[in-house]
């Protein structure tokens, strides 16, 4: 099987999982964004590992969940005062273990991280399902708000890509990202920005001006984000961050603009439309 049907039928599956998840119900949702994200902190674990750094990956992914729990509307039936109780316990747990680990000659080095790999990918998934329900109490789920925004961003992904492939000539950021170019960003923000139109047509819980305003985070956070994960690629000498999608490479490897972008469209949507 080739390179390119490989990259179509993961990528494929991706989407449709992803579309599926948000269309059901804010639970489908909330579940896939949890799982993508959990396998996102373990894989920057597994990944920084490759320095010689030894991240407390049990402890990380057990802050990586209860701080996901903080960004869920279950007001009902969880203790906040608890779940925050919990996390600070574990932030404590992560400083006090390197004392008592011997081995290990740069613990500060393993606590910053440990903490990274939650600040870095949990929280901004955190927030993905969390501009997700709008509301104040109980559950209020906007699907168009995800799906609106996961349209844009693949927009920009692929049209930046392709354009980028037939007229980049160039370099955008060439020390840290050979292959991008001036060319395939500006051609990746044409379209998404002509996508936020479209989408405003459809998905009317925003209007044409807030989806604009998304489709230019998108388009600047989204690149900074690309060009920050390339950078941590290059750090540890890795091409793709894992393999868990043939021809996509991993979790970080897809969500990487996401990750940098939905923290400024969650602060976007809760100053002026919220």
């Amino acid at each position: 099987m080739s390179d390119i049907l490989k990259r179509t039928i993961s990528g494929f599956i991706f989407i449709a999982i992803i579309i599926f998840s948000v269309l059901w119900n804010f639970y489908s949702f909330a579940a896939v964004i949890g799982i993508v994200m959990l396998a996102g902190v373990w894989e920057f674990y597994v990944l920084i590992q490759k320095n010689n750094i030894k991240p407390q990956k049990i402890t990380g992914m057990l802050m990586a969940i209860t701080i996901y729990s903080l960004f869920l509307p279950l007001y009902s039936c969880v203790n906040y005062n608890l779940v925050i109780s919990v996390l600070v316990f574990l932030i404590a747990i992560v400083f006090i273990y390197e004392l008592y680990e011997n081995k290990n000659k740069d613990p500060f080095t393993n606590i910053s991280s440990t903490l990274l790999g939650c600040v870095y990918i949990a929280v901004p998934f955190s927030l993905l399902v969390f501009i997700s329900n709008p509301g104040t109490s109980g559950i209020c789920y906007n699907y168009q708000i995800p799906l609106g925004f996961f349209i844009l961003m693949w927009t920009y992904d692929t049209f930046a890509y392709l354009t980028g492939i037939y007229l980049g000539k160039h370099r955008l950021f060439e020390r840290i990202s050979p292959k991008k170019s001036w060319e395939g960003l500006i051609g990746g923000a044409i379209f998404v920005m002509a996508a936020s139109y479209v989408v405003s047509l459809y998905l009317k819980y925003l209007s044409f001006h807030d989806w604009l305003v998304i489709s230019i985070i998108v388009v600047v956070f989204g690149t900074f984000g690309d060009l920050v994960e390339s950078a941590f690629k290059r750090q540890v000498d890795c091409k793709d961050s894992g393999n868990i999608m043939p021809g996509h490479g991993g979790i970080l490897d897809r969500f990487d603009a996401a990750i940098f972008s939905v923290p400024f469209v969650y602060v976007y949507l809760r100053i002026f439309v919220f």
